[in-house]
């Protein structure tokens, strides 16, 4: 396994901007995902206000983003509408990649326009949760030729470890999430690698778990130590070596 990229999800307006910056400086391989809802927006802490994220999209390119659309934004551009586009504007081109948060709703799906419509995200990669059917969705998507990842989560975003961890395809890049954090995440990606061809490029993504207990801010603190367990481990050696 060749660990290209860990993403911190869920970075809220209890986080401090500068420090994201600074551990994206001392650690280019990070990224933070933000959540974006319509309904939630500024009114639940994992989802900031667009004042906010306007806030954060200043210091790009010295924090790398991820957008992680949510909600109705999400189950609107399977219908191939361009509500997120509406939504965020110009703060979507500032994300180097974005990721659609949606259940296995094949039936929901309209082709072309939802292709249509994350063709105009502008960002480097489209990233599509992959669980049940929604492979399907995916294939369909790096048929038509669109720079697709899919994120591994068996959980559908609840934060629950597999019993198992599989690699859906070879057709695209595939990332991990579920249940990773602090307590496990050396364990777990062990596990990870232990199914992953040698040289195979992916990235791993913790939320639920870099989170205070009473879930109400993102805790730095959390992300650095599991940087830290990483960068310590020795088949972490593509990031070790990258960040010298």
């Amino acid at each position: 396994m060749k660990l290209e990229q860990i993403t911190f999800t869920g970075i809220d307006e209890s986080t401090q901007i500068s420090r994201l910056a600074d551990i994206c400086q001392q650690y280019p391989f990070v990224e933070f995902g933000v959540l974006v809802s319509r309904s939630s927006a500024g009114k639940r802490p994992r989802y900031p206000s667009l004042e906010w994220i306007d806030d954060l999209v200043q210091d790009v390119p010295r924090i790398n983003l991820s957008c992680h659309i949510c909600g109705s934004l999400s189950y609107n551009t399977l219908k191939g509408k361009s509500d997120v586009l509406d939504f965020l504007g110009h703060r979507l081109e500032k994300f180097g990649r974005a990721q659609l948060n949606f259940g296995a709703r094949l039936e929901k799906v309209a082709f072309p326009g939802f292709v249509e419509v994350i063709r105009q995200f502008a960002t480097d990669e489209i990233i599509l949760q992959i669980y049940g059917r929604n492979l399907e969705i995916a294939l369909a998507v790096c048929a038509e030729g669109m720079p697709v990842a899919g994120l591994v989560d068996e959980s559908s975003g609840r934060g629950v470890v597999p019993g198992s961890w599989s690699l859906p395809t070879m057709s695209f890049k595939c990332g991990f999430a579920g249940g990773l954090g602090p307590d496990n995440i050396v364990a777990e990606a062990e596990r990870i690698a232990s199914i992953l061809p040698e040289n195979y490029g992916t990235w791993l993504d913790m939320e639920t778990k870099v989170r205070s207990e009473d879930d109400t801010k993102f805790e730095l603190d959390k992300v650095l130590e599991c940087i830290d367990q990483l960068m310590g481990h020795c088949f972490i050696g593509e990031i070790c070596r990258d960040s010298e």
